[in-house]
């Protein structure tokens, strides 16, 4: 009641009632207020704030924030639909022979490149901690072109980092986006695409210019 009464002295002190006779009239008002949630109440010119419960709301209201996080947080790691999205750095990769790559692609439903008019020295299958497919990796050799890459294939599902500053190779059918940089008649490139709901990620070392490279593979 002290510090109620102080600040209620202070702002009477302008009033023409006297303090005491003030508040004898509005004891029983005040009084009720202690036992309510915050609220506010005009008293005459006065208004007074109780706030005995505040901190029982403050607790309320942060359970209720940790609950809504504890919905909230998963769904924003999956798409509209519930698909969960994996990292491609926490993928596993799994070296192979052709016949068994080629066999895994195509029980998983992956509809891949064509990779018939490339020499391919080695391949490897991307697997998620539930050893769901999700890819694979190849290296390849085009000795007419001199082009020697590393593809990367991964399902729509996993999330991989594009630059966005990458130049758009023009295409009606395919949007390819790459970087090169040329030394000495060589060209070292980047470039990824989406095809068929799958995503590709190459480097790739060419005398050929990369646009021609690219065209070859995804056109």
């Amino acid at each position: 009641m002290g510090r109620i009464e102080r600040d209620i002295k202070k702002k009477v002190k302008n009033t023409k009632e006297e303090y005491n006779v003030w508040y004898n009239k509005h004891e029983e008002q005040i009084n009720q207020r202690l036992d309510e949630s915050e609220t506010e109440i005009d008293l005459g010119n006065i208004k007074v704030k109780n706030r005995s419960k505040l901190y029982i709301f403050a607790g309320i209201a942060a359970f209720f924030i940790v609950v809504i996080l504890a919905i909230v947080l998963p769904l924003t790691l999956s798409d509209d639909d519930g698909l969960k999205f994996y990292d491609s750095g926490d993928l596993r990769l799994d070296n192979v022979e052709a016949d068994e790559f080629y066999e895994v692609i195509e029980e998983a439903g992956l509809n891949i490149i064509d990779l018939s008019d490339y020499e391919v020295s080695g391949y490897a299958i991307l697997y998620s901690t539930e050893m769901a497919v999700k890819g694979g990796m190849v290296e390849l050799v085009d000795e007419q072109t001199q082009t020697f890459a590393t593809i990367s294939i991964y399902t729509s599902d996993v999330d991989v980092y594009f630059n966005p500053d990458f130049e758009k190779l023009d295409s009606d059918n395919l949007e390819i986006y790459y970087s090169t940089i040329a030394d000495s008649g060589v060209y070292s490139t980047e470039a990824y695409t989406i095809k068929n709901d799958l995503k590709y990620y190459l480097n790739f070392l060419s005398i050929e210019e990369p646009e021609n490279v690219l065209t070859a593979l995804f056109m």
